[in-house]
């Protein structure tokens, strides 16, 4: 290029074009545009990328706990407050309820209409000959028995892991051979089917009549031990609390018949502690405090355990002795002399702790009394022996100094006593030369009464003597 072209070219170049200068401003303002919008949608981006990935917090309840995902695996479990994990489609966080929750297994219990339902059991009357399968349920119990029974059930959430691994979420579905479609929770359903097995088997070797009265918290330790092993076997991360019994019933057919019996029983019972009562208060006035020791209490029906407990506390002392002498009885029967030798011994031993039971300050009633009056008379005889020994030796001292005198004196001082008596009665004879004496006497009916009594209690006073 030469040096004019070069000069026309810069002067082309510095001279102004209107045409240029307004492709210019377009492409300025398109540009400024494009960064504008550039921003926004970065913004929008942005915006979008923090919600997307906020979706991977969570907030968990109290009562709850967390099971955090990662591609379908759980990877760990929050506790309550925030809880964060991967996004969706990611991650995802499910939430586990852990608190306690209640359920009625009802299906060993009577089918009752909405109307029986309202009323008591008294008056719903059945309605088939018996039970009506598919619609009623029964225990059958160890002594092949049938009875009624409805168990509330107190269960909850104990590993969340375990529970949402191998316990299926709810779900619906129809049933059979209807257009009813129902909800099926599987939790319900496990816990049900757990307990039922278990009542099943913890009823076999029991009576009706036991789960109706004095076994029903065996039952109840029995099936939850029970129905939480088929749990743990299946690993559903479910534990059972407490199973109470709700409901408890005979068949309605034999309800009716059971309250009889019950009646008759209740009479029964009334009685038999109406009679162990008066037998108490018998005892207690016989021999105050210290009757159980004696005796224990004969209306009791004694095991073998009682047996031995008797031994180890002094009671029944008097039963213990009765037993110890007719079991040697049998042994010298059999001609066991050594045993029944031992038992000899030992029952003379019971009944050395039986008179010093006797004689303790606590020992009152009937017995007290009549060892009193035992005590009182052993003086009396021992003064009376004693004061007879006396006057042995004061006569027999007399008697060997003169003994035709003293022997005089002896019948007159006899003769002068039974004369001296107001009850005897005395006949004055004449005396009588060649012939005899016929006396006929009608003796007064009073002074009959008045020898027989005095001639009875001459008889019980020699008794006591010997």
């Amino acid at each position: 290029m030469t040096s004019d072209e070069r000069d026309k070219y810069q002067a082309v170049q510095a001279s102004p074009d209107p045409v240029l200068d307004s492709d210019d401003e377009a492409s300025r303002s398109l540009a400024d545009a494009l960064k504008v919008s550039f921003r926004l949608l970065s913004l929008v981006m942005l915006l979008v990328v923090v919600a997307w990935a906020l979706t991977g917090l969570a907030s968990i309840d109290s009562g709850e706990n967390g099971i955090i995902y990662r591609f379908g695996r759980i990877t760990r479990v929050a506790p309550e407050g925030l809880a964060y994990g991967w996004p969706f489609p990611i991650g995802r966080i499910e939430k586990v309820d852990m608190r306690e929750q209640r359920l009625t297994v009802d299906g060993f219990w009577m089918h009752l209409t909405p109307e029986d339902r309202t009323r008591p059991l008294s008056e719903v009357r059945p309605q088939a000959q018996g039970l009506r399968p598919g619609w009623d349920g029964a225990l059958l119990t160890g002594d092949r028995s049938l009875l009624h029974m409805k168990l509330e059930v107190a269960y909850q959430v104990e590993d969340p892991v375990a529970y949402k691994r191998n316990v299926p979420d709810p779900y619906t579905r129809t049933i059979y051979g209807t257009d009813e479609v129902v909800d099926v929770n599987p939790t319900e359903e496990m816990i049900r089917s757990a307990v039922s097995a278990a009542a099943i088997r913890a009823a076999g070797h029991r009576t009706a009549d036991g789960l109706r009265r004095g076994e029903q918290e065996q039952f109840k330790t029995e099936v939850t031990l029970l129905a939480q092993q088929y749990l743990e076997k299946l690993n559903t991360g479910l534990a059972l609390r407490t199973i109470d019994i709700e409901g408890n019933e005979w068949p309605l057919r034999a309800r009716e018949a059971y309250e009889e019996a019950q009646r008759a029983s209740s009479e029964a019972e009334q009685m038999v502690n109406a009679a162990a009562s008066e037998a108490e208060d018998i005892l207690a006035a016989a021999a105050g405090a210290n009757y159980s020791r004696l005796v224990g209490h004969p209306w009791r029906i004694e095991t073998l355990e009682d047996v031995t407990a008797h031994e180890a506390d002094d009671t029944n002392l008097i039963g213990r002795y009765v037993r110890l002498v007719d079991s040697a009885r049998e042994a010298r029967r059999s001609g066991n002399e050594q045993q029944a030798s031992e038992q000899i011994a030992e029952a003379e031993q019971i009944l050395e702790r039986i008179d010093q039971v006797l004689m303790l300050g606590t020992t009152g009633g009937e017995a007290s009394r009549i060892l009193a009056e035992a005590r009182s008379y052993k003086s009396q005889v021992v003064e009376s022996v004693k004061s007879r020994a006396r006057q042995f030796a004061e006569l027999r001292d007399e008697f060997e100094r003169d003994p035709d005198t003293m022997m005089q004196y002896l019948w007159a001082e006899t003769r002068q006593e039974i004369l001296s008596r107001p009850d005897i009665e005395k006949y004055i004879l004449p005396p009588t030369r060649g012939g005899k004496t016929v006396l006929r006497i009608r003796r007064p009916p009073e002074i009959s009464r008045d020898i027989e009594r005095e001639a009875l209690r001459a008889i019980q006073q020699r008794g006591r003597e010997r």
